[in-house]
């Protein structure tokens, strides 16, 4: 109990310090109130300005990879799409393979063993043995 109230009587007597301090060397109490808010106030304009430079060099970096994706996106469409047909249809689409279960039914050269062989054998029953 003694502590919370040692503790609470040094705040209490913090503002009848600086109350004295004030009347007994207004100057000096005068100029370093003025070196601590020149400091925080040159603390605060330099973060802002940190701040502001950040800001415009990711505004660059954006502008610089909406760019190359476009670039990208142009190259790719050229590549599928070759010289005589620049705008045709490069659209994408999830599709799912149609393997029966039962394998005897694939055509000859398609089951195991064949020329899809271990792709089927892996497809239908996992890893093929060996690899």
């Amino acid at each position: 109990m003694n502590l919370w109230l040692s503790i609470a009587s040094s705040f209490l007597l913090l503002p009848l310090v600086l109350v004295i301090a004030v009347r007994l060397w207004p100057k000096q109490v005068a100029r370093f109130n003025r070196v601590v808010t020149n400091r925080t106030i040159g603390q605060f304009v330099q973060s802002a300005f940190e701040e502001l430079l950040k800001q415009q060099h990711d505004q660059v970096a954006a502008a610089d990879a909406i760019k190359k994706a476009t670039t990208l996106d142009a190259l790719e469409q050229s590549s599928l799409c070759g010289d005589a047909n620049p705008n045709c249809d490069t659209s994408m689409s999830a599709v799912a393979p149609n393997i029966p279960a039962d394998l005897s039914t694939c055509p000859p050269g398609t089951q195991p063993g064949g020329a899809y062989g271990a792709a089927s054998t892996w497809l239908t029953k996992g890893t093929p043995q060996g690899q």
